[in-house]
């Protein structure tokens, strides 16, 4: 039996109920030649790839928004390293200013205690200048053979003989004392007997 527009084999499957070899029915009067299965099949392949392309574009979005922050925190941390950078040169030119600053300060240091030691010398001097005559007297009344030295006879007897001096002097004159008595026979010089009284 043949139809018009039908195939041998499609006829035989019309004629039969649309069975085919296995008895099931695959055949679709409506569509005699599988073109809309043939376009069924392809949208959805066609579907399927806009779905990953979907997914692909997500992907593309995010990695774009990860970017952009990542820019966005690059040039956050360069201003912030700009900032150190400049903050650190502000340092180094404080840093520069507090040495030249210490060294003005030492060198006025410096002159303060050599002008201190001038003045110490100088009222050390004076006070000795002034002092020197009074122990040279004393001296002098203590030395009674006029030997230049006090022997340890010598002041004994002085000593007796002057209660107020000892009164007045008693630590230095008995650092004189004890002197004398380690050796019976030395005798004090007059810059020994200065050294003493000082």
């Amino acid at each position: 039996v043949e139809i018009e527009g039908y195939t041998p084999h499609q006829a035989a499957q019309a004629g039969s109920g649309g069975a085919d070899a296995t008895g099931s029915s695959n055949f679709d009067a409506r569509d005699p030649h599988g073109e809309l299965a043939a376009a069924r099949a392809e949208i959805q392949a066609l579907e399927a790839q806009k779905k990953t392309l979907e997914e692909k574009n997500r992907a593309l979005e995010e990695a774009t928004i990860r970017n952009r922050t990542l820019e966005a925190t690059n040039k956050t941390l360069e201003t912030q390293n700009k900032a150190l950078q400049t903050t650190n040169r502000t340092l180094e030119t404080m840093n520069t200013a507090l040495e030249e600053h210490n060294k003005i300060l030492q060198a006025q240091s410096k002159t303060s205690i050599k002008e201190l030691e001038a003045k110490v010398q100088l009222k050390t001097s004076q006070a000795s200048a002034s002092e020197a005559p009074a122990w040279r007297q004393l001296f002098n009344r203590l030395d009674t053979d006029e030997s230049g030295g006090i022997s340890h006879g010598e002041l004994e007897k002085a000593l007796e003989k002057l209660p107020k001096l000892i009164v007045a002097d008693s630590k230095e004159l008995s650092k004189i004392r004890q002197e004398l008595k380690k050796d019976l026979s030395k005798t004090i010089s007059f810059d020994e007997f200065a050294t003493c009284m000082d």
